[in-house]
């Protein structure tokens, strides 16, 4: 009686470290679903979702824990030899049943497991992103200022007295005008190439760029037709 005691004890300890493992698991996603940047209201949802299966685990738990204490008295003797006794008779069902069940719990662990892999590439993909945008804002800014430095004084001194719809183009920087923008004007930017000036001219439909030119007309190098896009309300 007593290898049978035993082999029901270790069947519910078994079971006990799964539980705690499942334990472990969704606590650890409750704490990635705190630091996460999901809309509130769904990850308050996840992590309610998350703690209801981390007290059920524990309720079972403490079933399991009681009843090892009752094997150990001896307590449930009569239930195990029912048990042995039938499992006897019935060898080849139970084997066909708990194929069946551990397949079936396989099934659900990799649903479950694919799940979590999801929502964590979901959150990972998030960081990464947020991460990428904070770079970008940081290197452009360091560019900026490292540019600004360099930005010939007469340039600094003509944009105080341009409209805004003008301006330079400088090393990729676009420098516009203080004053007020011109009404109906094109954007025009004013940049200089190798002792060449480029003049770059755009409104909503087209962009083009003339290569500036002494005593007669400027020369269209480049002329492109833009899209509009209308955006429904």
């Amino acid at each position: 009686m007593e290898h049978k005691r035993i082999r029901k004890k270790n069947e519910f300890i078994t079971e006990i470290q799964l539980l705690k493992k499942y334990i472990e698991k969704h606590t650890k996603m409750i704490q990635i679903y705190d630091s996460s940047t999901l809309e509130q209201d769904l990850r308050l949802q996840k992590i309610s979702e998350l703690k209801t299966l981390i007290n059920n685990n524990k309720s079972k738990i403490n079933e399991l824990s009681n009843c090892i204490s009752k094997i150990t008295k001896g307590e449930l003797d009569e239930d195990i030899m029912n048990e042995y006794t039938e499992g006897k008779c019935n060898t080849i069902e139970n084997m066909k049943k708990h194929k069946n069940k551990k397949k079936k719990i396989k099934e659900e662990k990799k649903i479950k497991k694919d799940k979590l892999s999801k929502q964590w590439k979901d959150i990972k993909s998030e960081r990464y992103k947020e991460k990428q945008k904070r770079r970008e804002i940081f290197n452009t800014y360091r560019y900026y200022k490292k540019i600004y430095s360099y930005i010939p004084m007469y340039i600094l001194n003509n944009l105080k007295k341009m409209p805004n719809n003008k301006g330079y183009i400088y090393n990729n920087i676009y420098l516009f005008g203080e004053m007020d923008r011109e009404y109906g004007q094109p954007n025009i930017m004013f940049e200089k190439k190798k002792k060449e000036l480029y003049i770059h001219e755009w409104r909503d439909n087209y962009y083009k760029i003339f290569l500036k030119q002494r005593n007669r007309r400027n020369i269209l190098v480049h002329k492109e037709t833009r899209k509009i896009k209308h955006i429904e309300w």
